[in-house]
């Protein structure tokens, strides 16, 4: 019976181009890619050695073609095998639960001793004396172990049909149809040698669509990109694994782009990726357009990243001097500790991110991020997480600083103050949680939780019986940026049964400066009701004159470093004097805040242009029982609340 061979010619020419293409443009650093190549050679070896079976008898010995039979049934039976691995290694990107798998393998072991046995004994096949080749008595053996390969694939798709995507899914279930296809075409019919031909086809079809490494390889640096990085680190941070991830972000990118051209700024990253890639030994990853990591070869600490780092570090600084101040790349690099920094591959972008946004050092090639830095950015990640729940998980709570009424001599309003207590942390600044929580959006919750806090304060507590005229309400500038933010208010305050005039609202300069139509109608809208109006932290740099004619303004806020100097400095006390002066003009109440001294104290009271005064030398911030104790004690000592106290 004649064989028709060139099946497996054109299989041979095919499986050689996917591997040159391969070679040349698909690789990438997985299981996944490098079981896809291990399928790849062994469909080459099929094709081959069934080839040959059929060219060579009568101008080879007879061993040598028992050889190649038993080769090819070895490859034949391993490729099931290999493509079973594959299939896991999509659920699992480095296959780290390999022992769980063993049982599967036990046929492929079997296949794999029967290959060679067949050499010396007629298993799976049986040769003449001139080399003609005929199917062996338990050749039946080899179709039971492809079979059960086959449904094992089939149910790891149907177990992890959620973690593989559709149309790799789907690749498979082709691939699966038409081997099994071709199983049966070539055992109706032995002379059409179709296996080879038909899995090279398949293979050229996964190759071209769910093998393309595109979707995991920076197109313009052929490095790996977010994606491909991710699919690399999943494992390690899985098993909880110790190793290092050094980072760099190039600082100016930004800048550059507007002094190169987006299209030139590409080229030198190009070029720098290329010597990343060919003179580190490292895997890197472009994981954003100016953000670059890299892990050593392995995961092995062994200072590998660290003396990566001070390579790059004097390589980068001799590229650049060739070129002029404006147009050098300037990086910011350092090294993250995994699991110790960052346990997922979420918190290590977080790290970056937060990163990204600490300043480096200007016009320097490299700047390095020592193991404090890095301890900042750790916190700043804790302080993070925390924030975004703060609310529901009953971190926050209001303190209230009151504020002397210099007209009356008395205590009239007070300032509410968010603060934040952490069982993992203690107490944190709000310096350092209201950056954040403005950053993250979790402001507009908290201020929220101010409102309703306040106003309950001023319903439940009766301090407006000892004579409280009003509590201030700090606003964020994202606060200022919602459409509804004066109804929020203003509904809060109404369903307290509250006068308007019982709650202030202080906005920084910043915001003023952010949306200033917007920010107009909200304070318009509250003035109108009667909510009263300050802006606050007045003199810190961001002074417009003309905001203060513009907005409904009832209080300026006079920053506390317009007071730090008085009186031992004579520029400040004019600064000062002229500033309290022009609000005197313009008719605006003024608040000096951060008195803490009696000679501050002395200064400002003798004068009649400063209407309130906050500041520690008073009091502190205190709670709502301390607060509620402070105006029933100069209630009492007052009898009566002075006639002019409403004017506060």
């Amino acid at each position: 019976m004649e064989q028709i061979i060139w099946f497996d010619v054109c299989a041979v020419i095919l499986v050689a181009l996917l591997l040159v293409l391969y070679y040349k443009k698909f690789s990438a650093p997985f299981q996944k890619y490098t079981l896809f190549l291990v399928l790849l050679w062994l469909n080459l070896i099929s094709a081959i050695t069934s080839l040959a079976s059929f060219v060579l008898p009568g101008h080879a010995p007879v061993w040598v073609l028992r050889l190649l039979n038993a080769l090819y049934f070895f490859a034949h039976g391993a490729t099931p095998t290999a493509l079973f691995l594959y299939v896991c290694s999509l659920t699992d990107y480095n296959l780290t639960h390999f022992h769980q798998l063993s049982a599967w393998l036990v046929p492929t072991v079997i296949n794999t001793i029967l290959s060679v046995l067949s050499i010396f004994f007629d298993i799976y096949f049986q040769l003449d004396p001139d080399g003609t080749y005929h199917r062996g008595p338990l050749i039946f053996i080899i179709y039971i172990f492809t079979c059960f390969h086959f449904f094992a694939i089939i149910y790891t798709l149907i177990q992890n049909h959620s973690l593989i995507p559709r149309l790799e899914q789907l690749s498979i279930h082709l691939f699966l149809v038409f081997m099994v296809s071709a199983i049966f075409i070539q055992l109706l019919f032995p002379n059409l040698v179709i296996e080879s031909f038909i899995c090279a086809c398949c293979l050229m079809v996964s190759q071209l669509t769910v093998q393309n490494p595109e979707q995991i390889i920076d197109a313009p640096t052929r490095i790996l990109n977010k994606s491909g990085f991710s699919y690399l680190l999943v494992p390690p941070l899985s098993d909880r694994k110790d190793f290092q991830v050094g980072f760099m972000i190039l600082d100016n990118y930004y800048a550059l782009e507007k002094v190169l051209g987006f299209d030139i700024l590409e080229q030198r990253i190009q070029t720098f990726a290329d010597y990343l890639r060919t003179n580190t030994g490292c895997l890197f990853a472009r994981v954003e357009n100016r953000r670059f990591c890299f892990v050593s070869q392995g995961f092995q600490d062994n200072g590998t990243v660290d003396a990566v780092l001070s390579k790059l570090r004097e390589a980068c600084t001799a590229r650049q001097a060739k070129y002029p101040a404006p147009a050098r790349m300037q990086f910011k690099c350092g090294i993250l500790r995994c699991p110790r920094d960052a346990s997922s591959f979420t918190e290590l972008m977080s790290l970056l991110d937060i990163a990204a946004q600490t300043s480096g050092s200007e016009n320097a090639c490299f700047t390095r991020l020592d193991d404090g830095d890095v301890a900042k950015l750790r916190r700043y990640k804790q302080v993070d997480q925390l924030v975004q729940t703060a609310v529901e998980d009953g971190s926050l709570y209001v303190m209230y600083q009151p504020i002397y009424c210099t007209e009356n001599h008395r205590f009239c309003s007070a300032e509410a103050l968010l603060r934040m207590r952490s069982k993992a942390l203690g107490e944190i600044s709000p310096a350092e949680f209201i950056p954040i929580a403005e950053r993250n959006g979790a402001i507009l919750k908290m201020t929220q939780f101010v409102l309703e806090t306040v106003c309950r304060f001023l319903r439940t507590s009766g301090i407006q019986e000892y004579g409280i005229r009003r509590v201030d309400i700090n606003l964020s500038t994202l606060d200022c940026t919602q459409t509804d933010i004066s109804q929020r208010i203003l509904n809060c305050i109404r369903e307290n049964n509250l006068l308007p005039s019982l709650v202030s609202v202080e906005l920084t300069e910043t915001a003023f400066s952010s949306l200033p139509e917007s920010i107009n109608r909200t304070l318009t809208a509250l003035s109108r009701e009667g909510v009263r109006v300050l802006i606050d932290d007045y003199g810190t740099g961001y002074s417009n004159l003309s905001r203060l004619t513009r907005f409904p303004l009832d209080i300026v806020k006079i920053d506390k470093s317009l007071i730090t100097d008085i009186p031992g400095s004579a520029t400040a006390r004019i600064v000062l004097d002229n500033t309290l002066e022009m609000m005197k003009r313009l008719r605006k109440k003024v608040l000096v805040e951060g008195v803490e001294t009696q000679e501050q104290l002395d200064y400002l009271l003798p004068r009649n242009d400063c209407s309130y005064i906050q500041g520690y030398y008073f009091a502190k911030p205190m709670s709502e029982e301390e607060l509620v104790a402070l105006f029933r004690d100069q209630h009492s000592r007052s009898c009566s609340p002075s006639p002019d106290a409403a004017s506060c």
